[in-house]
């Protein structure tokens, strides 16, 4: 049979290609002859040690080459689609038969599968739904611009590939030249097909990334015509690549010392490449940045970038209920700024414009304009996988609400998000695991992302509770992590772990010589849950300390159970009892040991503290560095010392072997 799918690797160093990232390569569901994989190596040969780990697979060749490594797997693949991968990726088991099956049905030069990962943490809006025929600008198309797509073949070499691998902005020029000539691109998006590797990203030079805007740009006119379209393609450039340099985390992560070059730079760049009609596109802080660049005012743009620095997502948690097997989350947001002041607006006339942290003189309020933004103001809540990075949009009623007071204008919202566990993942279940809850408000085309949780009222906590959902039935425990975000297990693996995941909102207390820790207990079987002993150990020491735990039960689904042990305190290290210093923390049922998110600090006045875990022990107080300086200094305290150490040694009993 004909091969389907060819699945091209580029191999930077063969000895960091991960066991996982070739079995998943290996093990699609598509036959054997039916799909390829192409190592690509750089170099000019291929290690032994690699070439034995992967060649004796009949449908696996690897082959080497200095440079365009792509260029060269495209070369030796023999698929009517072609899909480009790391060797740090990952793809899903049914990645190759699902892109290939929803191509052919709608004969699609380029076909877009949902990614996870780097790059992918937040849902881009072209995953929304499956589309058949997409556009590249009313989809959200721009937003996933990289190699990671299904081409065809023919395709391919019909258009060329117009860029040699590690450029700068290479995946997005070679993305969007594929896109903008292709006849057909499709979408698929209800199934996660492959899984973005973390790898170091490749430092470039303001003048590289200028030349790499420059071919960008070559690609757009080469490609459209004068008009509106190639208008908002530059425009999009402009907005994505070039502006978040004068003000963005482009330039807080540049050296102090070439902040000054960057902003010269780009805005030479502005000035030479892109229109000012352009900048009617623009939202109203990248059209201020623009004017600021287009009259050569730098010292304004730097002071503007400190003043918008690290602007952010301030979300109030006011409600978590469940409603029919549904976590329903009612919550309000608006964006501020580092100092904690929201975003700032102002009326003139009968219009609204946005008002900037600082005074620039010469910008007058027409120019930042955002009486109609305003009403577009999006409020999005969205549920991320721990381990494997899936990102999914959860559903979101909302309205924008304002506040005027003597010419000033607030903006926020407020809305309801949803979480059914039975549709969550674009209509189908989520698997299991631990889901991070993250809000999203995109207020005049500034967006800006957050955990969600972090401030919540106390109807929150309260409603913070498992219950059973779904069908057929799966425990579902949202519980408060160590940042302070809200969480949801799905399906955990066991009893101690749902425990263990809440216990970051451990609580201890000291009363008549013990130390007493209550944890919450998302759920409660009706059992009352297995025999469950605390298990403490001394961090950097020997000691273990195991008491019995008590499970009070809750309310399922309204509210949380409670464990509470109680564990002896000693001043002094002890056979039995918690001595001053660092804890680590466990939870043992049926000898099986869960390791607990915290650990309890007892400190040498005997107060205790819940700390993430591990505990460490605290550091000394100025107290207790000038004693110990002055038992190591001075004759007579020296003296006393070493007799109390020594008597400490002789009478105190020895700590009891770990077990």
């Amino acid at each position: 049979m004909s091969v389907k799918v060819s699945v091209v690797v580029s191999v930077q160093d063969p000895d960091h290609v991960s066991d996982e990232c070739v079995h998943t390569l290996l093990g699609q569901s598509l036959p054997v002859d039916e799909h390829e994989v192409v190592f690509v190596v750089a170099g000019t040969s291929v290690p032994a040690a690699f070439d034995a780990r992967v060649a004796t697979w009949p449908h696996v060749s690897v082959v080497c080459a200095p440079d365009a490594l792509r260029r060269t797997g495209l070369a030796h693949a023999r698929g009517q689609y072609v899909y480009f991968v790391d060797a740090e990726d990952r793809l899903a088991g049914e990645a190759a038969a699902r892109m290939y099956d929803h191509a052919v049905a709608n004969d699609a030069d380029v076909l877009v599968g949902r990614l996870a990962g780097r790059g992918a943490d937040v849902p881009a809006p072209v995953f929304k739904c499956n589309r058949e025929r997409a556009d590249v600008l009313h989809h959200g198309l721009l937003s996933a611009l990289g190699a990671r797509m299904l081409f065809r073949r023919e395709f391919l070499e019909d258009i060329g590939l117009p860029v040699e691998y590690r450029e700068p902005l290479a995946d997005e020029m070679f993305a969007l030249h594929a896109l903008l000539r292709s006849k057909v691109v499709s979408v698929l998006a209800d199934y996660t097909c492959c899984h973005v590797g973390e790898r170091p990203e490749p430092g470039y030079e303001p003048p590289a990334l200028s030349a790499g805007i420059r071919r960008v740009l070559d690609v757009v006119d080469a490609c459209t015509e004068a008009g509106l379209e190639r208008d908002r393609l530059y425009a999009h450039w402009l907005a994505s690549e070039l502006l978040p340099r004068l003000g963005g985390d482009l330039y807080h992560r540049a050296p102090p010392n070439q902040r000054g070059w960057l902003l010269a730079e780009t805005a030479a760049l502005l000035r030479e490449c892109f229109r000012a009609e352009l900048d009617e596109f623009l939202p109203a802080h990248l059209r201020l940045r623009s004017a600021l660049a287009r009259h050569d005012r730098l010292t304004d743009l730097a002071l503007l970038a400190e003043a918008e620095r690290d602007a952010q997502v301030c979300a109030q948690l006011d409600e978590v209920r469940w409603d029919e097997g549904v976590l329903v989350l009612d919550l309000s947001a608006e964006l501020v700024y580092a100092d904690g002041a929201p975003l700032g607006f102002r009326r003139y006339g009968e219009r609204v414009a946005l008002e900037p942290p600082l005074r620039i003189a010469g910008i007058g309020p027409e120019l930042l304009d955002v009486t109609d933004a305003i009403e577009h103001t999006r409020l999005e809540v969205f549920i991320r996988n721990r381990e494997t990075r899936e990102a999914f949009a959860l559903p979101v009623m909302f309205r924008v609400l304002r506040h005027e007071h003597e010419g000033a204008v607030r903006v926020w919202t407020a809305g309801q998000a949803r979480l059914d566990v039975g549709s969550a993942a674009q209509g189908h279940r989520l698997d299991a695991g631990v889901w991070d809850v993250y809000v999203t408000v995109d207020c005049c085309g500034r967006p800006a992302t957050t955990e969600l949780g972090a401030h919540r009222s106390a109807q929150a906590e309260r409603g913070c509770v498992g219950t059973l959902a779904d069908y057929p039935r799966r425990l579902v425990a949202p519980f408060w992590t160590a940042e302070g975000g809200l969480a949801v297990a799905v399906q955990p693996e066991s009893f101690a772990r749902t425990v263990a995941l809440a216990s970051a909102s451990a609580e201890v207390a000291r009363q008549d010589g013990h130390l007493f820790v209550a944890m919450p207990v998302p759920y409660v079987p009706p059992s009352g849950g297995p025999p469950v002993d605390l298990v403490l150990r001394q961090a950097g020491g020997s000691r273990v300390v195991s008491v019995p735990a008590v499970i009070e039960p809750g309310v399922p689904g309204r509210l949380p159970g409670q464990l509470v042990a109680k564990v002896p305190a000693r001043l002094l290290p002890s056979s039995y009892g918690l001595s001053p210093g660092g804890w680590t923390g466990a939870l043992r049922v049926d000898g099986v040991e869960t390791p607990l998110e915290c650990g309890i600090e007892v400190t040498l006045t005997g107060r205790a503290y819940i700390r993430p875990a591990p505990a460490t022990r605290p550091v000394r107080s100025r107290a207790a560095a000038l004693a110990h300086r002055a038992a190591r200094r001075v004759p007579v305290v020296r003296l006393l010392y070493g007799a109390a150490h020594s008597g400490y040694r002789r009478y105190v009993p020895p700590p009891d072997p770990p077990t």
